[in-house]
């Protein structure tokens, strides 16, 4: 679904290429500037528009030609390079602000300004190497473009809804362990990170096709209006398939006969290969897989079938929970099908026929450049912390290596910045997988460096693992970073024999570096997640009384109600983060201690409110009559008003909890009319109520007002 294997094989010609032009030219210097400018370029991930990868490629040129050039000016002076290599490491911080694209960019300016600042260069020399570095630039670019120019004009975007069929393809692979009798069911935590999942898929792919449904009119945006729609099938299945999970959640496998069990196993699997053969449709658009998908939905349809005949003797909430069931799979059957009918009509051709050389070029219009400018310097405090860590280490390791005039220094600094994480946990795990793959790495580089040239191994590796640092970057850091120091040993071996001791140096360099990195993280402006979390519980918690708000108050009118998707995915963001900050501060010497308990229970009572409101927008979303208006039921209506007054109750003790944390505190005004609701909808609304009360006693234990056994009888 990712190509990382186009990837590494785009990264091993741009690598390769220069190294066997500049030994059969005589121009080694050169070939390895070239190559080392296309590498650092290639980390750069290529996604979304022709457009938007244009501007990642020149963004990259120019950086790695400034920071060239800045490198090798404060060479000569060893207080220049130091203060230099602060703003350096502090503005590679920052580039944290850009997402994906980010770390790949900071990677080409701290990259480049090491290596220059460690080979000082002045008149011709200094031009040859700039020129060099502009070569290797526009080549690494013209590979990535013409690798794009090729392939459908809207594959990048079928790739990301892909991913997210496929990451609730898993998702439905988790809810499924256990249910035919071959293991035991899946934990709320393996669950947990399989959603996780999909909102990374479902947020990467808004960070590059940032328009959702509503924002766009099918009649002027053609293609891109189906392709959203399609986007919003595969969330609206994947938040169906979650309510599935929480329906299965409320039965017992050893209360329920084998051949409920088994039932309910086969849906499973079926509603599992639905999203799979999806996932490969979207991606490929071919009649074969269409045929799969289609075979799937009628192969759904008898599951659902066997479900609606079975008639053991069940109690009446067992029932219940067997037709919920059903029902949510129909939905998920429809979403399927809906989506292969907007795939079908869909019509693209070739980038290079539909996507003109000046629409590509006007994203280097200054309003973008000065759009992401915005969003890089964006200090918010946890940014800046990181970034001044960040700075101060590497400052400290380039002060070390310009002192103590270390041969290859430059890798202390180097392996600081990488190592380098905002969190201290996360900083730590880096060291040790850097630290591991780098010792590897280098003795296999040694190894390799004695077999005899002209066998050409030397080249062959560089080649393959030019590949396979990329295609492991993503899922096995310590195999990438085995692969990227072979990489990289080979890749300086070019212009001269490589020191059996340097493979050793470099080792304990990189242990250094670690030792500086995680000494920083610990020491100075830790971002320790045991202060964090509240914050982030205290975001979570406003962000649901935001969506609480879309969802109910008279202030939010149809056209925003039919939004609830926006307010859904902001909600599930901030519940993974509080989720993410209490996993990490458990990781942190000294972890949570006896408040362990109260956070895991307020995060998941959070994440269910969050839950509820999505399951009563599904209910709204199948049904046909959104526009019947009626007077509200005064059950609902009583319903409303005590989950507003546990609201508010929740929000003033949230302003104890998270300390100067911002919420959205606009008044709740009870709406005279809502879209008529069916059962299933007054149900979760009663759920909804039960969560908010649980987790109002959640925040009364944690700010001291209530004991935990006190909270637990409740």
């Amino acid at each position: 679904m990712e190509p990382s294997l186009t990837w590494g094989l785009r990264m091993a010609v741009a690598t390769t290429v220069p190294v066997v032009w500049g030994i059969a030219t005589g121009h080694i210097e050169r070939a390895e500037w070239i190559a080392l400018t296309a590498d650092c370029i290639g980390w750069i991930a290529l996604k979304g528009r022709p457009g938007q990868r244009f501007q990642i490629l020149v963004a990259g040129i120019l950086l790695t030609f400034l920071f060239t050039l800045l490198g090798t000016l404060t060479a000569t002076s060893i207080w220049m390079s130091i203060v230099a290599m602060i703003f350096v490491a502090f503005l590679a911080g920052l580039f944290k602000n850009l997402g994906e694209r980010g770390s790949g960019l900071s990677l080409c300016l701290y990259v480049m300004f090491l290596i220059a600042n460690a080979a000082p260069a002045h008149g011709p020399e200094l031009e040859h190497r700039l020129i060099s570095v502009l070569i290797g630039g526009v080549w690494n670019a013209a590979l990535g473009m013409a690798t794009v120019f090729f392939i459908p004009v809207q594959m990048p975007y079928r790739r990301a809804i892909a991913l997210v069929w496929r990451s609730t393809a898993s998702l439905m692979e988790t809810i499924a362990k256990g249910w035919d009798g071959k293991g035991v069911r899946s934990t709320q935590r393996e669950l947990y990170l399989a959603e996780r999942v999909i909102r990374d898929a479902l947020d990467s792919s808004f960070a590059f096709y940032e328009k959702s449904v509503h924002q766009l009119k099918s009649k002027e945006e053609g293609s891109e209006f189906q392709l959203a729609q399609v986007r919003k099938a595969a969330a609206l299945f994947a938040t169906t398939i979650i309510a599935i999970s929480e329906e299965l959640e409320r039965l017992r496998l050893n209360e329920l006969d084998e051949d409920l069990r088994l039932r309910l196993a086969s849906l499973l699997h079926t509603s599992r290969l639905s999203a799979v053969r999806m996932a490969m449709l979207a991606l490929s658009r071919r009649a074969e897989d269409e045929l799969l998908v289609q075979n799937s939905l009628e192969e759904l349809s008898q599951k659902i079938s066997l479900m609606e005949h079975y008639k053991g003797l069940q109690s009446i909430e067992v029932i219940r929970i067997i037709r919920r069931v059903i029902l949510l799979s129909e939905r998920c059957q429809k979403l399927v099908s809906r989506s292969m009918v907007l795939l079908g009509d869909l019509s693209e051709s070739s980038l290079f026929r539909s996507y003109s050389l000046v629409k590509t070029v006007y994203v280097l219009h200054p309003r973008h450049w000065l759009r992401s400018i915005r969003l890089l310097f964006n200090l918010d405090s946890h940014t800046t912390r990181y970034a001044v860590r960040t700075a101060v280490a590497a400052g400290i390791a380039m002060f070390l290596d310009k002192i103590f005039d270390l041969e290859r220094g430059y890798w202390l600094p180097l392996t600081v910045i990488i190592i380098m994480q905002p969190y201290f946990s996360a900083t730590l795990r880096k060291a040790l997988d850097r630290l591991i793959g780098t010792i590897a790495g280098g003795i296999a580089g040694g190894l390799v460096l004695r077999i005899p040239g002209e066998l050409h191994i030397k080249e062959l590796m560089l080649f393959l693992s030019a590949v396979a640092m990329v295609h492991f970057f993503r899922t096995r850091y310590r195999v990438s970073a085995f692969f990227i120091t072979l990489n990289l040993v080979l890749l300086f071996s070019v212009s001269h024999e490589l020191n059996k001791g340097i493979i050793f140096w470099r080792a304990g360099l990189t242990l250094a570096g670690a030792v500086i990195a995680v000494l920083t993280g610990f020491a100075l402006l830790p971002a320790w997640d045991k202060k964090y979390l509240p914050r982030f519980a205290a975001l979570a918690l406003g962000r649901n009384w935001e969506y609480f708000q879309n969802s109910f108050s008279a202030r939010s009118n149809a056209s925003l109600r039919n939004a609830w998707t926006k307010y859904k995915r902001l909600a599930e963001v901030d519940n993974s983060n509080a989720f993410d900050s209490f996993n990490r501060a458990m990781q942190e010497p000294g972890g949570l201690k006896k408040e362990y308990k109260q956070y895991y229970q307020l995060i998941t009572h959070n994440m269910r409110v969050t839950r509820e409101l999505n399951n009563f927008h599904l209910e709204q979303e199948a049904r046909n009559d959104q526009e019947n208006l009626k007077v509200l039921d005064p059950g609902v209506q009583e319903i409303i008003q005590k989950s507003l007054v546990l609201f508010k109750e929740i929000l003033a003790h949230v302003a104890i909890l998270g300390k100067n944390v911002p919420l959205e505190t606009t008044d709740f005004i009870m709406p005279e009319y809502l879209p008529a609701m069916n059962t299933a909808q007054k149900i979760y609304l009663e759920r909804l109520l039960k969560e908010l009360e649980a987790l109002r006693d959640d925040i009364l234990v944690l700010n001291g007002e209530r004991s935990f056994n006190e909270a637990l009888v409740t």
